[in-house]
C-alpha cells in the first residue's frame, strides 16, 4: 500500500429562523501524497455553498 493522505471538514455557517434545506455552508479539503506516488505533492481546496437562495430557485 502506498502512503497518502486526505482530509475534508464542512459545516453549516448560516441557516433562517425555520428552514432545514436553506442556508450558507463551508468546507475545507486537503491531500498530501510522497513524490514517488503523485505529481502533486498537496492539495489545498476551500469554498462556500450557498443552498436554495430565495428568489433564485422555483418554489415547489
Amino acid at each position: 500500500m502506498r502512503p497518502g493522505a486526505y482530509r475534508v471538514a464542512s459545516g453549516t455557517l448560516w441557516r433562517p429562523a425555520g428552514a432545514s434545506d436553506r442556508g450558507i455552508g463551508a468546507f475545507l479539503q486537503h491531500g498530501a501524497a510522497p513524490a514517488a506516488v503523485a505529481v502533486v505533492r498537496q492539495h489545498v481546496g476551500a469554498g462556500v455553498v450557498w443552498t436554495k437562495p430565495r428568489g433564485l430557485t422555483p418554489t415547489r
